[in-house]
């Protein structure tokens, strides 16, 4: 009876997926274990403590001169994945692609509020505190960026985190000249073109 009884409580606490469904192929993964049971392919939306981890990664990986700076493309982003997956559950690893898309977005997003930031802070000089700045920073992302429609800035945590870093400023300001650049030879062809590099 006693064996009877672990055996409900163990279908309880795991009941079997539905036939025919998507279920019945993974494998339950109980976080807490210690197992190391990689997830499914299933996409897992990125939180914001994860999008400052992978921007933590990626100065990390740029600006660590141990590291080397001579990596071909896949492996820095074989790296940058490495150093965000030490940190992270098993059941929300990523793949270096998966990364490399992700940054290229928040760094993006980023680039853009950083950029709103200097022009208010350019604009209102005197009687102005950070906190001005920033909330002003806010209304130029929005109005700045309408045809993108990328509404509200929502990455602050990640902004704080490189707004001082002289790695990332000059990385973004390469991709800006290079933009000018391509635009001033190609019209206006290709000018998002340049977050897509390293």
């Amino acid at each position: 009876m006693l064996h009877s009884n672990r055996q409900d409580h163990q279908k309880k606490k795991h009941p079997p997926p539905p036939p025919n469904s998507s279920m019945e192929n993974n494998k339950y993964i109980n976080v807490d274990s210690g197992d190391e049971v990689a997830r499914t392919e299933k996409r897992i939306l990125w939180t914001q403590e994860e999008d400052v981890r992978l921007m933590s990664s990626w100065l990390h990986n740029s600006t660590d001169p141990s590291i080397g700076a001579d990596r071909k493309n896949e492996q820095y982003w074989g790296d940058v994945v490495e150093t965000y997956n030490n940190t992270t559950p098993s059941h929300r690893r990523r793949n270096a692609k998966q990364a490399k898309d992700r940054w290229h977005k928040i760094n993006k997003w980023t680039d853009l509020f950083h950029s709103a930031w200097l022009k208010a802070r350019r604009i209102y000089t005197s009687g102005h505190n950070d906190q001005m700045w920033i909330d002003k920073a806010h209304h130029f992302y929005v109005e700045d960026n309408k045809l993108l429609k990328l509404g509200h800035f929502v990455l602050m945590d990640v902004w704080y985190v490189v707004r001082n870093e002289p790695k990332w400023i000059t990385y973004n300001n390469g991709l800006k000249e290079a933009r000018k650049s391509k635009t001033s030879d190609n019209g206006n062809a290709g000018a998002d073109t340049a977050y897509k590099s390293r």
